[in-house]
C-alpha cells in the first residue's frame, strides 16, 4: 500500500464517482467491491486502519526519541554483548545452509524460521554452558516430542 494515503471520510467517498473510486482502488491496491457501497466501505476501512496504525507507530517513534535513551550507543552495546554471537552463527549457517526442495514461499519461510530459531537457541545456550551441536539437538527434539 502506498504511503501517504489521505484520511477519507464516508461522506467524502460517497460524493465521488465510481471512476474516481476505482482510481483510489488502483492507486492504493485496495480490494474492490461490487457496488458503490462496498467500494466506499473498503476504502474507508483501509484508510481508517492505516491512519490508526500510523498513529501508533508515531507514538512509539516519539517514545523512543523523547523518553528512551538520549544516546543510542547503550542499545548498540547491549545488542553486541548479548546477540552478536547469534548474528555471526546465522551468517555461517547461511553459507552452508541445507537446501530443500519446497517451492512454495510459505514452506520456505517456515523452515527458515525454524532453522534459525534452533540455531540461535543453541548458540545462546552454548554461550552459557558449552554443548555439542548434535547431542543438544537430539535432546531438544526429545523434549519437544515428550520422549
Amino acid at each position: 500500500m502506498e504511503a501517504g494515503m489521505p484520511k477519507f471520510t464516508e461522506e467524502a467517498l460517497f460524493a465521488l464517482s465510481s471512476v474516481e473510486l476505482r482510481s483510489i482502488y488502483k492507486r492504493y491496491h485496495i480490494k474492490q467491491g461490487g457496488k458503490k457501497v462496498q467500494f466506499v466501505e473498503n476504502i474507508f476501512q483501509c484508510s481508517k486502519t492505516l491512519h490508526k496504525n500510523s498513529g501508533d507507530v508515531n507514538k512509539l517513534l516519539c517514545y523512543f526519541q523523547c523518553k528512551f535513551l538520549p544516546d543510542p550507543a547503550p542499545l548498540h552495546d547491549f545488542y553486541k554483548k548479548y546477540f552478536n554471537l547469534v548474528d555471526k552463527a546465522n551468517k555461517c549457517w547461511y553459507h552452508v545452509e541445507e537446501h530443500h526442495s519446497h517451492q512454495q514461499w510459505e514452506c520456505k519461510l517456515l523452515l527458515a524460521i525454524l532453522c534459525v530459531a534452533i540455531m540461535d537457541s543453541w548458540v545462546y545456550v552454548t554461550k552459557l554452558e558449552p554443548q555439542k551441536w548434535i547431542p543438544w539437538r537430539v535432546n531438544l527434539s526429545k523434549k519437544l516430542m515428550g520422549i
